[in-house]
């Protein structure tokens, strides 16, 4: 009699998990950060910062999330979910606006590398929860 493996033990659960958990908060940063937009008066530089902030803190956010499913190999998790999420950026650009913009893509995709990363090696780190004895 064969067991039937649960959906958590496939091999590419945690990576989906982690791409949709980090896409999700950079759209409550998205959200959060154009409400800021429409209430106060906000210089250019600033909509520009706050652009940066929705990607990297998405990117911060999987890879931490992937790295503390998986308790192993954090820069590589990071990198593929970097590389997962700047796909889903760059086709919802394409959805939104028609049009991508390649030099801010790739500073974005290189802050996004650098972020995951450091997520993912953050959630590797992380102490797992036990329960008290």
């Amino acid at each position: 009699m064969s067991r039937k493996k649960s959906i958590r033990s496939k091999k590419y659960y945690s990576i989906i998990a982690s791409v949709i958990f980090g896409a999700a908060v950079s759209a409550l940063v998205f959200i959060l950060c154009s409400f800021v937009i429409s209430t106060a008066d906000i210089p250019y530089k600033a909509t520009v910062f706050m652009g940066t902030l929705v990607v990297v803190s998405g990117g911060f956010a999987a890879g931490y999330e992937h790295g503390k499913r998986k308790r192993r190999k954090g820069i590589k998790c990071g990198f593929i979910c970097a590389c997962i999420l700047t796909a889903v950026f760059i086709v919802f650009s394409l959805a939104v606006a028609g049009r991508v913009s390649i030099s801010g893509t790739f500073k974005k995709f290189i802050l996004l590398v650098i972020f995951s990363v450091a997520g993912g090696i953050t959630g590797v780190n992380t102490k797992m929860k036990r329960p008290p004895v």
